[in-house]
């Protein structure tokens, strides 16, 4: 949500530890744990034939809706907008650090509203569409899911915290005072949670929409 060709960052080196077994897509009944969190249309009773699932749904050559594969290119160029602003902060080009930084939160905004609604809306549901991978039925699919949720649920709330506390303690134009030691803990903290989001996303979608 690419191929963000550095998508397969991480992705492959799950993959070579883990070793899959060779799966009929018909034959998987699975009850996803997480099914009251992410669930799209149910289609347990009248799934759609693999004809219909195995192809390029989206902008890439993936299982992935055009919505995800959006959001996993995106995410690259968001990685590479804030290591950016880092680096202005740190030569003292302050207001446009502000800009870039305001500019990604609102990019990371849309993208969590447009995941959702395509998690919850999209037909066939993105269960169905990751039941071909060799991975689905091992269970993986699921635990990289989780270990993604476990970035992508706070990392959110920190961002706006932080962007909320910069916008009240800096001045404007924005300029270094007795809150930079503060703010810059939370930007570290917002920058982190962002990158294992990122990371941990390219490899639950590996799993789930390409493998």
């Amino acid at each position: 949500m690419y191929m963000k060709i550095s998508l397969l960052l991480g992705a492959p080196i799950l993959a070579f530890f883990v070793s899959p077994t060779k799966t009929d897509a018909k034959k998987i009944n699975a009850k996803p744990i997480l099914k009251t969190l992410y669930s799209g249309t149910d289609e347990t009773k009248n799934p759609p034939p693999p004809s219909e699932i195995n192809h390029n749904r989206g902008l890439l050559p993936t299982r992935g809706t055009w919505i995800m594969d959006t959001i996993v290119v995106a995410m690259a160029a968001m990685l590479g907008a804030i290591l950016f602003g880092i680096c202005l902060a740190r030569k003292g080009r302050h207001s446009l650090h502000k800009k870039v930084q305001l500019t990604v939160s609102v990019i990371l905004l849309i993208a969590i509203i447009l995941f959702e609604l395509d998690i919850r809306l999209s037909n066939p549901s993105w269960e169905t569409l990751s039941a071909l991978s060799p991975y689905y039925e091992t269970g993986w699919v699921y635990t990289s899911l989780y270990i993604h949720l476990f970035f992508a649920i706070p990392t959110p709330f920190i961002w706006a915290f932080t962007i909320t506390q910069a916008l009240r303690k800096f001045p404007n134009p924005p300029a270094p005072n007795s809150y930079s030691s503060t703010h810059k803990i939370y930007a570290y903290l917002s920058t982190i949670g962002l990158f294992g989001t990122t990371i941990t996303g390219w490899v639950f979608y590996y799993l789930a929409f390409i493998a």
